[in-house]
């Protein structure tokens, strides 16, 4: 079976971007926002995803590094950023109660979301699948109050 990077090649090609600076602003791999202190912040309080947590409860955070694959910023909006979790299979898309944010990537973007909607507006995207014919995307977005 195709490896999760296949996942992660094929959403930055459709989303049309690469990693590192792009017109639009910057594609973090990997959570690796250690240049912007507000989202570092944000995500080692999510830490790493749990096997299993509820969306309203948030005392499941802090534990490991919260890894999702893509943090998006933008240039000309320094409020708003896209958040973006892969699986690479379809079948691991979302779960019937959106609990399992470390098996899915609904309920994985979910997850991170749920810290970073504190400080900004989130773009949440979850893909699953390994080719555009049996690819699964869903977005969320949360604004800032």
């Amino acid at each position: 079976m195709p490896t999760e990077q296949y996942t992660e090649r094929l959403t930055l090609k459709e989303m049309k971007c690469t990693i590192g600076k792009n017109p639009f602003g910057y594609v973090f791999p990997q959570g690796d926002v250690s240049d912007v202190d507000k989202i570092e912040k944000l995500l080692k309080q999510a830490g790493g995803k749990p096997k299993e947590c509820r969306l309203e409860d948030y005392s499941q955070g802090g534990k490991g590094k919260a890894r999702p694959e893509y943090v998006i910023t933008f240039d000309d909006d320094i409020h708003t950023i896209i958040v973006v979790e892969c699986k690479n299979s379809a079948k691991k898309h979302c779960s019937k109660d959106l609990n399992k944010p470390s098996m899915f990537s609904v309920d994985g973007v979910l997850y991170y979301a749920k810290f970073l909607k504190e400080e900004y507006n989130v773009i949440a995207i979850a893909v699953s699948g390994t080719s555009t014919q049996n690819m699964k995307v869903d977005t969320f977005y949360w604004m800032l109050l």
